[in-house]
């Protein structure tokens, strides 16, 4: 588990308390926290690296794969990537909610109902609040010396180091999980009785058949375990009756990044698009 260096005594100490029951290794962002994992792990083994950042929490499972002649290793978890609960601190709101465990696990008197971990605000902003402060004298020195050739100098050698180290640890991967969703829009047949095509646009297809618009076809899921040379092929049918549009045209593939599992429908009852970014391909 890895933790950012700027956190105080008080803050790493309650981790590490965590940790030490749970048994697991800790280290700090100083040092990458895959070298351990890793240099340490046989082949066919699993390995979990809990990255507490500053604003962000990222977890992420991998297994060894192969350890000789090269070290290969395949992410088998999608990252589990928690950003919100920190931001909404310098909201309105009074009362925090982080998923901690099943809805059916309780225990009030550590704060956990129904799977939530429940924080006041005022418990939160003091537990950062040392760090805050650290940080911003921190950054008002750095200021200050920003202008340091010397410093710029050696910034820049350690920066170039740990470049190619990374760059390294990176080529150990040979497959990973996917982040998000990757799909295309698709129309879908017009039925009465199918209460998702109730209140929807419909339009007369050139087949004859009614269809209504803002269904979608998956491409690829999220977390799917994909190797890192992996390609993809879909077949799909463009219908037009003009002869111009079957030429070379392009098609938008959608990015969704919501949290429903396997929503049906990329657009709303309005033909508004929700929660997806698009990226155009030429066909």
């Amino acid at each position: 588990m890895a933790i950012p260096d700027g956190w105080d005594e008080v803050q790493q100490g309650v981790l590490k308390k965590g940790l030490v029951a749970a048994r697991k290794r800790l280290s700090t962002t100083r040092s990458d926290p895959q070298r351990p994992a890793i240099g340490s792990s046989p082949a066919r083994s699993s390995f979990t690296l809990a990255d507490l950042g500053g604003s962000t929490v990222d977890v992420c499972m991998y297994r060894c794969v192969q350890v000789s002649p090269t070290l290969q290793i395949k992410e088998v978890k999608s990252s589990d990537y928690k950003e919100k609960p920190k931001r909404k601190v310098c909201g309105a709101d009074e009362t925090f909610y982080i998923k901690f465990a099943s809805p059916s696990a309780s225990d009030e008197d550590h704060g956990v109902i129904k799977g939530r971990l429940v924080l006041s605000r005022a418990k939160v902003k003091s537990t950062f609040s040392v760090c805050v402060n650290e940080v911003v004298a921190s950054i008002k020195h750095q200021v200050r010396m920003g202008n340091d050739q010397s410093l710029q100098t050696r910034l820049s050698k350690l920066a170039v180091a740990e470049g190619a180290i990374y760059l390294h640890l990176s080529s150990l991967v040979r497959a990973r999980a996917t982040r998000t969703s990757y799909r295309i829009e698709v129309i879908h047949r017009y039925t009465p009785s199918n209460r998702n095509c109730r209140n929807r646009f419909s339009f007369r297809h050139i087949s004859g058949l009614d269809y209504v618009y803002g269904a979608w076809s998956t491409i690829v899921a999220k977390g799917s375990v994909l190797h890192t040379s992996a390609t993809f092929s879909q077949p799909y049918i463009r219908a037009s009756l003009d002869l111009s549009a079957l030429g070379e045209f392009e098609s938008e593939v959608l990015v969704y990044e919501g949290d429903e599992l396997n929503p049906k429908w990329c657009r709303d009852r309005y033909g508004n698009l929700s929660s997806f970014s698009g990226l155009f391909t030429p066909l």
